[in-house]
């Protein structure tokens, strides 16, 4: 008897274990920087562009370097500034003077890096949102410390009962509901809606945009341990009245 009640609280925990890692669009929160590459190869392309346009890291030039550079006439830069060959010999013979190397890439591109080096390869706190180079499936990812925060989708109005209502079936309960009267200034009325789900590792909310001009529906996930944080910096923060 005592074995069969192990057996039974164990095959609860698994269920509940299971109900709490909802899979969306093949993901899910908590999941580990290494397990979400394995399922996307494109990720794993990007990071290896990224690393094949990185800049060269500056490096030291010698003396040699530098009597080399004047005899080509090509400029020595010291800080964004051209020195003289007397001021980047003297600077050469101390180990202060650094050759950098441009970077070529766009704003865009550097940013994308940044954000995917950060979500994979520093375990930053928080590494910003990216998705696929091609989001057809409009979905975007942010991780924290090396495992998956964040989940953002974004669908058509049209589609937000049938979210609400799979998602609902994933969790095993069903959401809040809340609603928000909105207007714009041509006089137009409507209201707002939010399903949230308040799990216990998973804070979920389906917020459905009613405007008349740009309807949608978008499905956020969050971690509650990410909101734990963000709740115990706030709370760190003084007062603005203080």
């Amino acid at each position: 008897m005592k074995s069969q009640a192990i057996l039974s609280v164990m095959a609860l925990l698994l269920v509940i274990s299971a109900k709490a890692q909802v899979m969306v669009k093949g993901h899910y929160i908590g999941e580990t920087a290494a397990d979400f590459l394995r399922s996307e190869p494109s990720i794993v392309d990007d990071l290896a562009s990224c690393h094949l346009d990185d800049p060269e890291p500056p490096r030291k030039l010698t003396q040699d370097d530098v009597r080399e550079a004047f005899r080509q006439r090509r400029a020595v830069i010291m800080n964004g500034e051209e020195v003289t060959k007397a001021e980047a010999e003297r600077l050469a013979a101390e180990g202060k003077l650094l050759q950098e190397f441009p970077d070529d890439r766009t704003p865009t591109e550097k940013s994308r890096c940044s954000i995917l080096y950060a979500a994979f390869e520093s375990s930053a706190h928080l590494s910003g949102f990216f998705s696929r180079s091609k989001n057809i499936a409009r979905v975007e990812w942010q991780f924290s410390n090396g495992k998956l925060a964040e989940i953002l989708v974004q669908y058509s109005l049209e589609d937000a009962d049938r979210v609400s209502d799979d998602f609902s079936k994933r969790v095993g309960f069903p959401p809040k509901n809340s609603e928000t009267a909105e207007f714009n200034v041509y006089g137009a009325r409507w209201a707002d809606n939010s399903s949230c789900w308040d799990g216990s590792f998973t804070f979920a909310c389906l917020s459905e945009s009613h405007n008349p001009a740009d309807s949608y529906a978008t499905l956020h996930l969050i971690s509650k341990e990410l909101l734990q944080q963000e709740s115990a910096e706030r709370a760190k923060r003084p007062s603005p009245l203080d």
